[in-house]
């Protein structure tokens, strides 16, 4: 006779029982994906912000570097 037993047996778990219990994992490993899914969205959503603050950004240096040019030209002159 073997040592090992079933884990139903040890704990008297009955098929509707383990039904139901992968069906709890199962809606709980959807969830989790679910919310992996948010989180990387959220994630993208911040790099595309980043990445539109990062143009902002770069046009306004170069609007405040042209103004500056512009400046030193019309110093030069007078």
């Amino acid at each position: 006779m073997s040592s090992l037993l079933n884990i139903n047996e040890i704990f008297n778990i009955d098929k509707e029982e383990e039904i139901e219990m992968n069906n709890n994992d199962i809606n709980i490993n959807d969830e989790l994906d679910n919310m992996l899914d948010r989180i990387l969205d959220a994630m993208d959503n911040t790099e595309q912000h980043d990445r539109q603050v990062h143009k902002g950004e770069k046009k306004n240096i170069n609007k405040l570097s042209n103004s500056i040019a512009i400046t030193m030209v019309y110093t030069r002159v007078l």
